[in-house]
Order: structure tokens, then C-alpha cells, then sequence
């Protein structure tokens, strides 16, 4: 299935919502509105460069989080040549997870 790889952008968004960042911070980050950052969290995917914006929000503010979802993430992607948007997330990931230790 094509699906195999997606980022489980309702665990990220409901993880920041617990840190008290709402769809709407979310949306203001990517110039987007809440509704959109919603149809995200229902399974919509968005495109790489909110993607980018959403994952380096969820490494600030939820760094132990981010880590590990970056190591389930990065066994589960394996290596699918169609699946390159996502290993360019999760080498995105761990360069922002090296910042957030730094």
C-alpha cells in the first residue's frame, strides 16, 4: 500500500495540543487555518514544506516525543525508493533532533 510510510500527523498534533499548541498555532506557522491543520490530523497528508514546519515545531516543543518517534519512524519507513519525501523528513528529523541536544 501506498500508506505504509505516512507520518501520523493526528499523533503529532494531538502531542502538541498537550504541550498546549492548538490547530490554529499550527496553521499560523504554515499560513494555513485550523481546518486545514484539522483535515490533517484526519488524514490528510500536507505538503512536504508543512511538513517541515509542522516537525520542527513538534521537535521544540516536544523534543523526548519527537526522539522517539523519529526511532519507531525511521524502522518503519525501511527502504522504499517511492518513498523518498519521507526519507527526506526523517533525515530532517534527526537533523533537528541533533539541534534540539546540542
Amino acid at each position: 500500500s501506498m500508506n505504509t510510510a505516512k507520518l501520523d500527523w493526528f499523533r503529532i498534533l494531538r502531542d502538541l495540543a498537550t504541550e498546549g499548541v492548538t490547530m490554529a498555532d499550527v496553521g499560523r506557522k504554515c499560513n494555513r487555518n485550523r481546518f486545514t491543520v484539522n483535515n490533517w490530523s484526519e488524514g490528510q497528508e500536507p505538503r512536504e514544506s508543512d511538513g517541515r514546519i509542522v516537525l520542527s515545531m513538534y521537535a521544540k516543543h516536544c523534543p523526548d516525543k519527537f526522539k522517539q518517534y523519529q526511532a519507531e519512524f525511521g524502522i518503519y519507513v525501511g527502504e522504499d525508493p517511492e518513498k523518498e519525501t519521507m526519507r527526506r523528513l526523517l533525515l530532517l528529523m534527526t537533523a533537528l533532533l541533533a539541534e534540539v541536544h546540542a
